[in-house]
């Protein structure tokens, strides 16, 4: 199954239009909490 979230703010380049969004959904991914470098 595929889960699909959408990220505020942010269009297909994610990383970049909202850095710290991605991070907040990618923790919520794995579970964990995701600290941007």
């Amino acid at each position: 199954q595929t889960e699909h979230v959408r990220v505020p703010g942010a269009g297909h380049m994610i990383p970049w239009d909202n850095e710290a969004g991605f991070y907040e959904a990618l923790g919520d991914f794995l579970g964990a909490s995701i600290c941007p470098p």
